[in-house]
């Protein structure tokens, strides 16, 4: 996922990845993204990035994983929240569940 988050990025698309656990609030992008805090290893940052952010629509493609963003009570919160401020025009799930890389 980090290759097409990076790619995204680079074509200027507002785009993040949350992990597995959904409670770290954490997710890579690519080093040229300074709008928010970074912290670099290995060639790569991780970003924080607020939940509210995303409930709030702030960024077009928004990678996560279904089990995990759904058995979670932040997740179906964020959902809520999308219901209700009707942010999110479209929910893709795919069947191979994660695509590390494309």
């Amino acid at each position: 996922m980090m290759d097409q988050i990076n790619l995204l990025s680079k074509q200027g698309i507002n785009a993040r990845w949350l992990d597995y656990n959904c409670q770290c609030r954490q997710t890579t992008a690519s080093v040229e993204d300074s709008s928010d805090e970074e912290d670099t290893a290995k060639g790569e940052s991780v970003v924080n990035v607020p939940l509210e952010e995303i409930s709030k629509g702030k960024y077009l493609l928004v990678y996560v994983h279904p089990e995990a963003f759904l058995s979670r009570t932040i997740g179906t919160a964020i959902l809520s929240a999308f219901d209700s401020d009707r942010t999110v025009s479209c929910i893709a799930v795919d069947e191979a569940h994660m695509i590390l890389e494309w």
